[in-house]
């Protein structure tokens, strides 16, 4: 195992990359500027006045710039999180969201095939509660329910402290870009350590969408000589009082903040240690800059 930066590798048209989907990103682009033309045409028909045509079309139209330059980032030659070459394959742990951090930092992590043991699909069920507002009901609790796919690689006696390590670095990197907001304002971060031996990518979830499919990885990686195993199904449901005397719930809340949603990490917080939800969202900031607590 090597851990490897974006100039330390040269891939080629022979190598099967899986990329970030750009689909959304675009649509979204192309429905901010919709709506500009829209405010634009209520001005000139009468509809709407001068200063809420201004207001709303600035508006929309910053949101457009926003979504373009994502979608711009999305199609560029590093939005790849897993590349198959021959014998090696390339997981890439820096998300393309945050190519503005040090572009000599290690951020792909490179197996030969012999050092991987095996690799399989799955498929989690997640629950958890989230506050969210409503000017007619005031501050709510909603259980959100969603299904995500990884891709698992256990490795062959292979030590991934040092991957462990430098996923911990990037997790409290802060940007040295001017302007910047100081931190990764996206916390996209696609692969983590699950065991001391598997390495977790995210495939399917809020924040990825891999292409091709993974059955296309499934197919490419088969063919590298790598055994699947049975598709696993796991269910993390943070709405069971059960999960609040797990030992590992620090990690859960630190996990459900930095991968899916803040507020439901605070909410979490909240119900385990009865805070009310200033102290639950400090907490939930502490553990989110790297520190551990009780």
């Amino acid at each position: 195992m090597e851990l490897l930066t974006l100039n330390d590798v040269n891939l080629t048209n022979l190598d099967t990359r899986f990329k970030q989907s750009a689909a959304g990103k675009l649509i979204g682009t192309i429905f901010m500027l919709g709506f500009c033309v829209l405010f634009v045409m209520l001005y000139f028909k009468g509809e709407l006045e001068l200063l809420p045509a201004i207001i709303f079309t600035a508006i929309f139209l910053l949101l457009s710039i926003y979504t373009l330059k994502m979608f711009i980032k999305n199609i560029g030659p590093d939005s790849w999180n897993l590349a198959v070459c021959s014998n090696v394959i390339l997981i890439k742990f820096r998300s393309f969201f945050n190519s503005h951090f040090p572009e000599t930092d290690p951020q792909i992590v490179s197996l030969d095939i012999p050092e991987i043991k095996s690799a399989k699909i799955t498929k989690q069920k997640l629950k958890y509660k989230t506050r969210i507002k409503s000017k007619k009901s005031g501050n709510r609790v909603r259980t959100v329910t969603k299904f995500q796919t990884f891709l698992d690689i256990t490795v062959n006696n292979i030590d991934l402290t040092s991957l462990e390590k430098q996923l911990d670095y990037e997790h409290k990197l802060k940007c040295q870009t001017k302007g910047s907001g100081g931190k990764s304002r996206f916390r996209h971060f696609p692969v983590r350590v699950i065991m001391p031996d598997t390495i977790r990518l995210e495939w399917f979830t809020k924040n990825t969408q891999l292409k091709p499919g993974i059955t296309k990885a499934v197919e490419t990686l088969e063919e590298q000589g790598i055994c699947f195993e049975e598709m696993q199904n796991e269910v993390l449901d943070c709405t069971e009082k059960s999960l609040l005397d797990s030992p590992e719930i620090d990690k859960i809340i630190y996990e459900l903040g930095l991968r899916e949603s803040k507020s439901a990490a605070v909410e979490l917080a909240v119900q385990k240690y009865g805070y009310d939800r200033k102290e639950a969202k400090n907490f939930v900031e502490y553990l989110l800059e790297g520190n551990s607590t009780h």
